[in-house]
């Protein structure tokens, strides 16, 4: 296969699970069957869905307020 490839639709589905402490605090926020690195690097491209960029930033600025916050 050539050229890029961003999003494949019939893949597995995408997860984000957590590692928490003793205390119940989210310590630890793991992303899998995603890349949330490729929405923020390709998010000018024409040619990389929207929505994915969208989504990705949602989830890491979500993710940085709650640091932040708790």
């Amino acid at each position: 296969m050539r050229g890029r490839t961003y999003e494949k639709r019939d893949g597995f589905p995408a997860r984000c699970l957590g590692v928490y402490d003793d205390y119940g605090r989210l310590i630890m926020m793991i992303n899998f069957n995603n890349d949330l690195g490729d929405g923020w690097e390709h998010a000018a491209d024409g040619f990389y869905p929207r929505e994915a960029s969208d989504m990705a930033f949602k989830l890491g600025i979500n993710a940085v307020v709650y640091a932040l916050t708790h």
